[in-house]
């Protein structure tokens, strides 16, 4: 059995970068904590709290990053956790150190956001994201920047004294600030609607920190244009630092909760190694990777396209869709493909271990949606022959058979016409129309039977003018609502005559009063609906229901019968159009 690892090593580059900003962002840690105690006025354990809220982000990041090396949300974490000193540098005697730490006082805000919005695979995916997080940085840094520049602030104030200073602008930044942590709470919120119930609960924690995060800044920005008591404010800050600080903690328990995942993959090897059927396989792999609605495609090499257990063509989801696609090879050849949850393409140590135990049951079901589909291949040419031959015999009755006896018809016409009153042979004239009316007859009955065969109808005008004509001929009331589109022949002709039948059972054994035929296109399939208000009782395992069912069967359709007794009869059909 292969090794089964959450982690990704980092290559010896990732490594030196890791260990290098790491050590960096502990430097500047250092001395800005060290800068910012040199004047405080407040109570130790206040300087402890809020000089000690940004180093659980940094570590964490710094874990996280060594952990995902090509993940960007672990750099992005050591940046926020290290941005939360950069305050620090207002007590700083040197000028340009306070406007660096005056201006960015609150930079770890827009950056947090940033965090958040990329979570989880580090990646600003959606354009609406992406707008977001660069209007959050544009718009503080020229808020900020404008604000120091108006209002001419010397230094030092000191890490918590930017929080005093009353002005115009510091309450434009806080409606900015609120606006854009609004519009953050929302994006996040429709991101968690779209997820599966699998993702949501994987991500629990990471949820929670973020709503409380919303709140929280929402309540600092609030208490900053209403310029309540700095205490009051001060309080709110430090309560913003307690939500900052319990945030990393969320991303970790995300993270072992990813590590269960896979022991989770070891307990399902022996089920993997039972050859499971490829529904049972479809259920293992969904358990496997937590997402119940896992799909499961597999490679069909004579019609290169992506088939499920029963046959049917899959499609590969498209890039803006709800679902994502991970495809599985061997040798450089397709196997299979998984349809799941896009947060699990950020987790490819997870899938590449599952695949890796799973792969001979793949495998093995991947020749089984072989054989299903070269049988279905099979019958659906059976059906095509068969459909060929009825047309031959249908041509060559109307081109020869019928022909001649329209020919015969017209020469007794004419003897009959020649013959007339003739005292020689008293009632020839009588016999030759007799002779005439019998050909006419026998060529009207040849054509019901050459319709009945295959009607020419359907090969130049299609399905809907097919069943028109046939409603037209029956003798209760038959309502049509048929597409007029092209349908493949076959599913043609084979909705043709299960539509006859049904029609024919409605007023032979039914004793329906009307009929409601409908059909549309769903997909790749063809949706035939056929409802009668009769005395139902259908038997499915008589000679014509079951004979239309082997036809849809063979087509790879499906067939519905529902018929209570004394509740009329409803048939629906599925045909596919691939």
């Amino acid at each position: 059995m292969p090794a089964v690892d959450g982690r990704d090593r980092p290559s010896g580059r990732q490594a030196f970068a890791i260990t290098t900003t790491g050590m960096a962002a502990a430097i500047f840690i250092s001395i800005a904590i060290s800068v910012g105690c040199q004047h405080h006025t407040h109570e130790w354990w206040i300087l402890v709290i809020a000089e000690s809220i940004g180093l659980p982000f940094m570590i964490a990041g710094l874990v996280g990053w060594w952990k995902r090396p090509n993940n960007r949300i672990g750099p992005l974490m050591v940046i926020v956790g290290t941005a939360w000193y950069v305050g620090n540098l207002q007590e700083s005697a040197n000028h340009l150190f306070f406007v660096i730490g005056y201006w960015l006082f609150f930079i770890n805000l827009p950056i947090f956001r940033h965090l958040i919005l990329a979570f989880p695979t580090g990646r600003l995916v959606r354009p609406f994201d992406r707008w977001l997080v660069i209007t959050g940085y544009v718009g503080y840094l020229v808020l900020e920047g404008v604000r120091y520049l108006r209002e001419g602030v010397k230094g030092p104030v000191g890490p918590w004294q930017t929080i005093h200073v009353k002005s115009s602008l510091g309450d434009v930044l806080s409606l900015w600030a609120i606006v854009l942590t609004v519009l953050m709470f929302w994006s996040v919120l429709r991101r968690w609607r779209a997820a599966n119930v699998a993702a949501r609960r994987l991500y629990v924690p990471v949820w929670l920190a973020i709503t409380f995060i919303s709140v929280v800044v929402i309540a600092n920005t609030v208490a900053a244009i209403l310029k309540l008591a700095p205490d009051v404010q001060l309080i709110l800050i430090l309560c913003y630092g307690i939500v900052f600080v319990t945030s990393p903690l969320a991303f970790l328990i995300g993270l072992l909760r990813v590590r269960l995942a896979f022991q989770g993959v070891v307990g399902l090897v022996p089920e993997f190694q039972q050859a499971p059927s490829p529904a049972r396989l479809r259920g293992l792999l969904g358990d496997a990777l937590g997402d119940p609605g896992l799909k499961l495609g597999f490679w069909s090499a004579e019609s290169c396209e992506y088939v499920d257990a029963q046959g049917q063509r899959i499609t590969p989801p498209t890039s803006d869709a709800a679902r994502t696609a991970t495809f599985v090879e061997s040798a450089g050849q397709p196997i299979a493909m998984l349809i799941h949850d896009p947060a699990l393409a950020e987790q490819p140590a997870l899938i590449n271990a599952v695949v890796a135990v799973a792969r001979s049951a793949l495998e093995n079901a991947r020749l089984q949606a072989a054989q299903i589909t070269e049988i279905q291949a099979s019958r659906a040419r059976i059906v095509e022959d068969a459909l060929n031959d009825r047309r031959r015999i249908e041509r060559d009755l109307h081109d020869g058979v019928q022909g001649r006896l329209l020919w015969l018809m017209h020469l007794a016409e004419q003897a009959r016409a020649a013959a007339g009153d003739n005292p020689e042979r008293p009632g020839l004239a009588e016999q030759l129309h007799e002779l005439a009316a019998e050909i006419r007859t026998t060529h009207t009955v040849l054509r019901d039977l050459a319709q009945g065969i295959h009607p020419a109808i359907l090969n130049t005008k299609g399905l809907a003018a097919a069943v028109e004509e046939l409603a037209l001929r029956t003798p209760v009331p038959v309502r049509v609502g048929l597409p007029t589109s092209h349908l493949p022949s076959a599913v043609q002709a084979t909705a043709f005559f299960a539509i006859s039948e049904a029609l024919s059972n409605a007023v032979k054994h039914a004793q329906a009063r009307q009929v409601m035929i409908r059909g549309w296109e769903q997909g790749d399939r063809f949706v035939v609906e056929i409802v009668d208000d009769g005395i139902g009782g259908a038997d499915p395992e008589s000679h014509g229901l079951r004979g239309m069912r082997d036809r849809v069967h063979a087509l790879g359709g499906g067939f519905d019968l529902h018929s209570p007794t004394g509740q009329g009869t409803r048939m629906i059909l599925e045909l596919p159009c691939v």
